[in-house]
């Protein structure tokens, strides 16, 4: 019996020799584990935070020139508007003075003014020879 309480105690303390070196195995593949980790950790943070910076600022100028693009499409919108009243309001009168100006005779009036330089030129020369 004692024999077999011998060859027990052997298996139990090899049995815990092998579970004390597995453990130690584990505990160091943990630990560089944590330490892969927290090297991660200290490079990744700080250009995520970064990135994360970037992106609020590009978010806040986009927002700010989606409120310009707006403001001045009600700018274009209200221009568009006013010319639009513009126009109508001054159909009959451009109609109008256009009708007159077609209605104008341009070859009436150069025979006229021809006639006044006929008749205005022997003066003229008249008074440049009193200069």
């Amino acid at each position: 019996m004692e024999n077999n309480q011998e060859e027990l105690l052997k298996q139990i303390l090899e049995a815990t020799e092998k579970s004390s070196r597995y453990q130690k195995r584990c505990s160091q593949i943990l630990g560089l584990l944590l330490i892969v980790v927290a090297a991660a950790a200290i490079f990744i943070l700080p250009g995520a935070y970064s990135l994360i910076h970037n992106a609020n600022e590009t978010v806040t100028d986009a927002k700010i020139a989606v409120a310009n693009i707006q403001t001045m499409s009600q700018s274009i919108t209200e221009t568009s508007e006013r010319l639009n009243t513009m126009v109508s309001e001054n159909t009959v009168p451009l109609s109008n003075s256009v009708q007159k100006l077609s209605s104008i005779d341009f070859d009436g009036l150069n025979t006229a003014i021809e006639d006044l330089q006929d008749a205005v030129g022997p003066f003229a020369k008249m008074m440049r020879t009193f200069k």
